[in-house]
């Protein structure tokens, strides 16, 4: 199954919702993209099963890695109690308030 998009003036090879999640899609005219399906350590893996170092650290946002079993468990955990809570208007998530107290250390 092809994870391109096709139009009726022909195949624009810029992927399943380029407009929106490829911010940089126009870089790379005619080029279909580079299709990631999972990620282990400080590696990613393609479509094609091609494994790629991952120099970038998903962009800043996976620096300890993929697969990590403690991250996951930690955060499935906490998606199971309460996923998310707004801090407007005096109020918060005892989870977050524990973070800031950890935090404050290191100012």
């Amino acid at each position: 199954r092809s994870l391109f998009v096709r139009h009726a003036s022909g195949v624009r090879n810029e992927g399943k919702g380029a407009p929106f999640l490829h911010s940089f899609h126009k870089a790379f005219p005619g080029s279909p993209p580079k299709v990631h399906v999972r990620g282990e350590g400080v590696y990613v893996y393609d479509q094609d099963g091609k494994k790629i170092l991952d120099g970038l650290a998903g962009l800043w946002s996976v620096s300890l890695g993929y697969g990590q079993t403690r991250i996951v468990d930690a955060a499935a955990k906490q998606m199971a109690l309460l996923p998310f809570f707004h801090t407007f208007w005096n109020q918060g998530h005892d989870v977050g308030y524990e973070l800031a107290e950890k935090l404050q250390q290191f100012i």
